[in-house]
């Protein structure tokens, strides 16, 4: 497997420097993250790709910002192409009035016996991610599921899918690769901090939380976390998520999009259940960009051909610049492509689940050789690591008192 990005500053820069003339289309994958959101650049971006190779199978998103070769770009054009030698792959899109009806569609379709991982982009605005991702998992969760709910960078009007057939501001486009050889690796980067007790979800319907311990969610954060933090709901939120582990080990934290007045509940990114168990999390920018360089450590042995990262765009906005620490070290295990996300999909140990805040990582290979051949020089820094977690776990006892 071989994979190109490349990143275009516009339509017409896409028009005159997209080249597929060297491709074979029956062998060759195109994911395409565009920062351009309006409909007409959207439906001029699917036609410019499907006249430059007329059988090419590609699936495309609008975006919060496009991720390419480590570095991040705003109101661009990014196209990863995915050239494979014993990989075969087919691409639909799904369009459903219920969310988990869409999501079993998805899987009713796009699982085949051989199916190594599916690839799926969701409308970001308009659907209840997590959702679709019960569908999915309700028909097959031991097969690995990838992507992200679409995005845009604009005024939240709408968010557009596309793929060969055409421009969608509703459903989903998927793709399946199937193969005897490839590999897939998924992984996620969190890293917010759990700080004092388990509290009990005990009002909630999909994703409108209501109450936290019998008492209303925005009255929650302002009895442990004071005024500032509760008045500034939903948008605060994003430092101090609420945070459930799965069964499975994995951390999921759940963000806010609106705030109801005048009951003070919320709408979340992702479901809460009434009897979940949450804690308060903390980002600490410092503490989060050390443990995602340590992890990098074990992806310079897996010897991949291609990084796909869909990560949240709540995530870029709170570690603003400092997204590219995370970033530029992946670049150094493979060619890394993706997009800012409104909300993350993601596949480990026969589980799938749907994220808030994190970097979701999806590497593949069709390499058949099991030695170590990509080596990251990254230094982790463990005297300024451990001050940081020093200095962090402080903030965290005292914060345990408060609660």
């Amino acid at each position: 497997m071989k994979a190109t990005n490349h990143n275009y500053k516009s339509v017409d820069d896409l028009q005159r420097n997209l080249d597929l003339s060297q491709v074979d289309s029956k062998n060759t994958l195109l994911q395409v993250f565009s920062g351009l959101v309006s409909e007409s650049e959207v439906i001029a971006i699917q036609s410019i790709v499907k006249e430059k190779c007329q059988d090419i199978i590609f699936i495309g998103v609008t975006s919060a910002g496009e991720i390419n070769h480590g570095e991040i770009f705003q109101n661009s054009i990014s196209v990863s192409i995915m050239e494979f030698e014993s990989t075969y792959f087919e691409s639909n899109y799904f369009y459903h009035d219920d969310d988990y009806e869409l999501g079993k569609n998805i899987a009713t379709t796009s699982f085949k016996p051989d199916t190594k991982v599916v690839i799926i982009f969701i409308e970001g605005l308009l659907t209840n991610g997590n959702e679709v991702i019960d569908g999915i998992s309700s028909i097959n969760s031991t097969t690995p599921i990838a992507g992200g709910m679409v995005a845009e960078n604009g005024p939240l009007k709408s968010t557009f899918l596309f793929n060969n057939d055409g421009v969608y501001h509703k459903g989903a486009v998927a793709v399946s690769l199937n193969s005897e050889v490839l590999k897939v690796f998924t992984d996620y980067q969190l890293n917010w901090q759990p700080i004092g007790k388990f509290m009990t979800v005990t009002k909630a319907e999909k994703n409108h939380l209501y109450e936290v311990d019998n008492i209303s969610v925005s009255d929650m954060y302002k009895k442990y976390l004071g005024d500032v933090v509760g008045n500034g709901l939903p948008h605060s939120a994003t430092e101090f998520p609420l945070l459930k582990i799965e069964d499975n080990g994995i951390e999921i934290c759940r963000t806010f999009t609106h705030k109801f007045e005048e009951d003070g509940s919320l709408l979340s990114i992702g479901n809460l259940n009434v009897g979940d168990k949450v804690k308060l999390a903390f980002g600490n920018v410092n503490l989060i960009l050390q443990k995602a360089k340590k992890n990098i450590h074990e992806y310079s042995s897996l010897n991949l051909d291609a990084i796909y990262t869909y990560s949240c765009a709540s995530r870029r906005a709170f570690l603003q610049s400092d997204i590219v620490q995370e970033l530029q070290p992946l670049h150094n295990v493979a060619p890394i492509s993706g997009f800012f996300t409104f909300g993350e999909i993601f596949h480990k140990n026969a589980k799938n689940s749907f994220l808030n805040i994190s970097l979701s990582i999806l590497g593949l290979s069709e390499s058949t050789d099991e030695q170590i051949v990509n080596k990251v020089n990254i230094e982790a820094e463990n005297t300024t690591y451990a001050e940081e977690e020093k200095n962090f776990l402080q903030i965290s006892i005292l914060l345990y008192w408060m609660l």
